[in-house]
């Protein structure tokens, strides 16, 4: 989703969801299962924040 929005994703989103992403790749390579719930959560939420910004960015560009 961020490779196909790249123009679309306001810097700032981008630094938050980098970093998730790469903690929830990390993870997954172990067994903590607590820790790749805890990554996944984390991601899942800077993904959604990254959605609204694009939709409202989206509904303000005619």
């Amino acid at each position: 989703m961020l490779r196909e929005n790249d123009d679309k994703v306001p810097g700032g989103m981008k630094t938050d969801v980098e970093p998730a992403l790469a903690e929830v790749r990390k993870t997954l390579e172990g067994t903590d299962v607590d820790a790749i719930r805890s990554g996944a959560k984390k991601l899942a939420q800077t993904s959604q924040k990254m959605s609204a910004a694009i939709y409202a960015k989206e509904r303000r560009t005619p």
